[in-house]
């Protein structure tokens, strides 16, 4: 197992803690919710962040609950779609926060997480979700990054 692999391999028994974007970059957060009797300022503090520029999609029995392109589309369709991306009103933002409501009342475990050809992922999680991620690019790009938090980055660049 290369690096990478083993990183990966580390979200495996992880509850999912967090679901989002930082501009067109999805961002899944994984790690342990702190004690908040232990640490009253912790809140829920993330462990490992898993950046995705790539191609990616959440699903569950078929069906697509969340997809990158769905920061392409407006909540509403009165709104522009650049203002709807810069101010956090695409569709992905609301399936987004209606996934991250889920989370407060439904723990989404990693059971396991698979790297494929050319940089594909599949993180297999509890209540039969998967996230998918499939870089589409052929040159050396940046397609996703693991930031393990106190310590390193592992980046997957294609080509």
């Amino acid at each position: 197992m290369d690096g990478v692999e083993v990183a990966l391999a580390e979200l495996v028994g992880c509850p999912v803690t967090g679901i989002g974007r930082a501009a067109a970059m999805g961002v899944f957060t994984f790690g342990p919710v702190r004690d908040a009797m232990q640490d009253p300022d912790a809140g829920r503090t993330p462990t490992i962040r898993l950046h995705i520029q790539c191609s990616f999609r959440l699903v569950r029995a078929g069906k697509i609950l969340l997809g990158s392109d769905d920061m392409n589309w407006p909540e509403d369709r009165a709104i522009d779609p650049a203002g709807a991306m810069e101010s956090f009103r695409t569709m992905y933002d609301r399936g987004a926060k209606r996934l991250e409501s889920a989370l407060e009342s439904t723990m989404f475990m990693v059971n396991d997480c698979t790297v494929g050809e050319a940089g594909m992922v599949t993180v297999q999680m509890s209540h039969g979700i998967s996230l998918e991620l499939f870089p589409a690019v052929s040159g050396r790009v940046e397609s996703w990054r693991l930031v393990v938090e106190g310590g390193d980055h592992y980046v997957y660049c294609g080509g």
